[in-house]
């Protein structure tokens, strides 16, 4: 396609009122070759839709409210949409067949029901959130109070 755009660009336009100069151009004509145009065309047919993509759930447990997906290359699960495999029906369905906790679902619907989370697992000591927001806090209490 970039190809076809070079070679658009480079064609020589000519104004369609080249005959009477003191007339405003009312537009430019493009001269573009009928085999340029076909090239054109077959870069611009609509290609078939994809085939619909499926992620596969272990229905077995969660994590949270969130439910685990199984990883790409079956290594492991994850609650994570981008590390989730994405599966077509059949590889789906082999895998269904084989455990039916192991669910399909269409990424299409999956993808609009998600939403930023936090994984509390990423956060840290809590106990230790805790000491450093308190410590923080009476410092800030402190500046104020010489302030005043």
């Amino acid at each position: 396609m970039k190809e076809l755009l070079t070679e658009i660009a480079g064609l020589k336009r000519h104004n369609a009122n080249a005959a009477r100069p003191h007339l405003v151009p009312k537009s430019l004509v493009l001269t573009v070759p009928v085999e340029l145009l076909s090239r054109i065309d077959a870069a611009l047919e609509v290609e078939a839709p994809a085939e619909p993509l499926y992620y596969l759930q272990d229905s077995r447990s969660f994590t949270g409210n969130c439910p685990l997906w199984w990883k790409a290359g079956g290594n492991g699960y994850t609650t994570s949409l981008e590390k989730a495999h994405r599966y077509t029906l059949a590889d789906a369905m082999k895998q269904h067949q084989c455990r039916h906790t192991d669910v399909p679902w269409p990424c299409e619907r999956i993808n609009a029901l998600r939403r930023l989370t936090v994984d509390s697992q990423d956060m840290g000591s809590v106990k230790k959130q805790a000491a450093q927001i308190r410590a923080e806090y009476a410092a800030i209490q402190i500046v104020k109070g010489l302030e005043a």
